[in-house]
């Protein structure tokens, strides 16, 4: 029994000389690094030192990670009357829900009464002019930016939601300082509040002293944001200054909107960090979410504002997301910035020493080995996703280079996308393989099959017409399908209480003006097109009434031409006919069935009504459903690239005179991009089948080319 006591005690005795003890090579740096601002850094340390061990690690920890970390811009100050006014409209809305439980946190009542105060507040505070904030733009080090206060009032308040928040108060050491402790969320991000200062906004709405679900915390957090959002109306700057931002509308992106998650609820004691996927497979960009940690370990996941917690969200896989990065506070050695070689170049957004892929544990991700023999001396190698940046290609994932097998292992990668293998030849991507589709396969053992792209290619020996840039959306789709059904109907009487059936949609509409025509001889005053009852929306981008130019009608102009699509085109104008107009183009352009865009839509009407001067004959309907406007446009300059030789290359540079693009010489299971240098932003590879058609990679089946 003595002896165990011994052991015992040996064994606290070690567990306080390691809490002490951080002196480590990280915190020497650190401290170097500091330099002017040492003596803050210290302060800290010495604060904890004497007589809390686990907050002295915490500190170590904090200021061992923040050489990693940055701020871009630093608030020097801002119009002091917004801090009154943001205080004023916290009390007001406390005031308002703090005796009530969440299930009435959206009651009709609250809402009016609340409608009653935000507005008068609202309008007050719009009628006001703010003094500018003072911000610097500059890059400034973390441990050359804060202070003692600063960091110790944050240490304190992280440690008082560990001990009281029954979210966090069971997890580990290590999880508390990734997910509770950091001060920031984001690299580079402006640092304004500690955690402190959060709380004393926060923590009394969404007060995870009481037991609670995670859902619940985030539900309150979430409504507690949205509502103050519409106290001071519209945000006045261009800049950033601080958590008062949260009493404005506007200004808030997926990033904010994250970042505010973030630091937010780890003030009040919910465990949380910051993910985002590196790309998307067939959109440009990249999303900010959040990530909270539930008692069992497992990360949920959700976007703050507007959702609640998700355990491996299908939106991520049908949103076509690429691999999905953590970031973290600490320093994560199995990232580029450290494996690489010294000078080798590391792509954006593969270049942060503080982030973790964890795509495994939100989508479905296999391991790949690739051939990999590179000239250079590099460590690295990627896979890259298309971009239609200035390479057309994002980066997204990594993998150590085996110089003894010339292989590289991929431990994440993603089916059902396109990647291309590439190493950097200083900041230019430099191609090691064919681009490829990795496809979901339960037929094969490993569960997916590789699809080569530029191998057993075949020249098409006929010119090919090139239609589009980007497929036609499946919601574009849905759209266009929900239209059949929609009637056509006449009358003279305005409430439509008699009228006459003209014509009726039977099939889907294409994405381009087409002709619906009417069997009617018969002049009417009021025409109207009618939706179903089972999709009563009016998603119609352009329509146009039409007549035939012999009735002489006087309100009248050229109708909008029909497309042609070359070579055995099913559509044919009727160059007899002519527009009606119910009112000139100036008075009507504002309406969206004719402000001459394809992406607007009287959609949330059920009808689209025409009112005459006079009882006319219209004998035609011209339309076009809603759609995202990625044909070819008449008049616009296209680009063709093509994958070969390991970078895109450019085919054909044109000005298109039609809804098509003639070219020779294409060949099958060749990636092909269309780039519109006028305008649009939306375009995919595509390959060309044996009989010229356009497959798109992600939409359109390529698997049996």
């Amino acid at each position: 029994m003595k002896s165990r006591c011994l052991n015992n005690l040996f064994c606290v005795l070690v567990l306080i000389v390691s809490l002490f003890s951080c002196s480590s090579d990280e915190l020497k740096l650190s401290l170097e690094i500091s330099g002017d601002n040492r003596s803050e850094m210290e302060k800290v340390l010495e604060h904890y030192k004497s007589h809390d061990a686990l907050k002295y690690k915490a500190a170590c920890f904090l200021i061992e990670n923040m050489k990693y970390h940055f701020s871009t811009q630093i608030v020097e100050s801002y119009d002091p009357l917004i801090d009154t006014l943001a205080m004023r409209a916290d009390s007001i809305y406390y005031s308002l829900v703090s005796v009530l439980p969440d299930s009435l946190h959206s009651a009709k009542s609250l809402m009016d009464s609340l409608r009653v105060r935000d507005t008068a507040f609202r309008e007050k505070i719009q009628a006001l002019t703010f003094l500018n904030p003072v911000v610097r733009k500059e890059t400034v080090n973390d441990l050359l930016l804060l202070d003692a206060d600063f960091l110790i009032a944050h240490i304190d308040n992280a440690f008082i939601r560990w001990k009281q928040s029954t979210l966090c108060r069971d997890i580990d050491f290590d999880t508390f300082c990734e997910y509770i402790l950091p001060y920031r969320s984001l690299q580079y991000y402006p640092i304004a509040e500690s955690g402190e200062e959060l709380a004393r906004l926060l923590s009394k709405y969404v007060n995870t002293d009481e037991k609670l679900s995670v859902a619940t915390a985030i539900e309150r957090y979430n409504t507690t944001v949205s509502r103050l959002h519409w106290f001071m109306g519209q945000y006045p700057f261009k800049d950033y200054i601080g958590m008062n931002e949260l009493f404005f509308r506007g200004f808030h992106d997926c990033v904010e909107i994250a970042h505010y998650g973030a630091v937010g609820l780890r003030a009040c004691g919910v465990p949380v960090a910051i993910e985002f996927n590196s790309a998307y497979r067939s959109l440009e960009g990249r999303h900010y979410h959040c990530s909270v940690k539930d008692s069992l370990g497992r990360s949920w996941t959700f976007s703050p504002e507007s959702e609640i917690p998700v355990l491996r969200n299908e939106k991520f896989a049908d949103d076509g997301v690429m691999n999905i990065y953590r970031h973290t506070f600490a320093a994560n050695t199995n990232t580029p910035f450290f494996i690489r070689n010294k000078d080798e170049y590391i792509p954006e957004p593969l270049n942060s020493p503080c982030i973790v892929d964890v795509s495994a544990e939100i989508i479905n991700t296999i391991e790949l080995s690739l051939d990999c023999k590179i000239p250079l001396n590099n460590r690295l190698v990627y896979l890259a996703t298309f971009s239609r940046g200035a390479n057309g290609l994002i980066p997204v994932t990594w993998a150590k280079v085996n110089r003894i097998k010339n292989k590289a292992l991929f431990e994440n990668v993603i089916p059902d996308r396109v990647y291309f293998p590439v190493y950097y030849d200083g900041s230019t991507p430099v191609s090691f393989g064919n681009a490829f589709l990795v496809c979901s396969d339960s037929t094969n053992r490993k569960g997916y099959k590789k699809l080569d792209f530029g191998k057993n290619e075949e020249c098409i020996e006929f010119p090919v017409d090139i239609l589009r840039k980007y497929p036609q959306k499946p919601s574009m789709k849905k759209v266009a399908d929900d239209l059949v059904g929609s009637v056509v109907l006449g009358s003279n009487d305005s409430k439509f209480m008699t009228y006459d059936t003209l014509a009726i949609i039977t099939a889907p509409p294409g994405p381009y003006f087409q002709d619906l025509k009417l069997k009617n001889t018969k002049p009417y005053l009021f025409y109207r097109i009618k939706t179903t009852d089972k999709a009563p929306y009016a998603n119609f981008s352009e329509v146009e009434f039409l007549t035939a130019r012999k009735y002489g009608y006087k309100n009248i102009i050229k109708a909008t031409p029909l497309p042609r699509f070359g070579k055995g085109s099913p559509i044919i104008a009727d160059s007899g006919l002519v527009r009606l107009l119910d009112d000139s183009l100036d008075n009507i352009k504002w309406k969206a069935e004719y402000d001459r865009n394809m992406e607007t839509a009287p959609s949330v009407y059920p009808t689209i009504n025409f009112k005459l001067p006079k009882a006319q004959v219209v004998t035609c309907l011209r339309f076009c459903p809603k759609n995202a406007n990625n044909g070819i446009e008449p008049g616009d300059i296209y680009v063709l690239r093509s994958w070969k030789n390991g970078k895109w290359s450019e085919e054909l540079n044109v000005r298109a005179h039609s809804q098509y693009i003639r070219i020779k010489g294409l060949k099958t299971n060749r990636l092909y991009w269309l780039r519109n240098e006028t305008t649009g932003k939306e375009e995919m590879p595509f390959v060309i089948d044996k009989k010229g058609k356009q497959r798109f990679v992600y939409l359109d089946n390529i698997l049996e080319l």
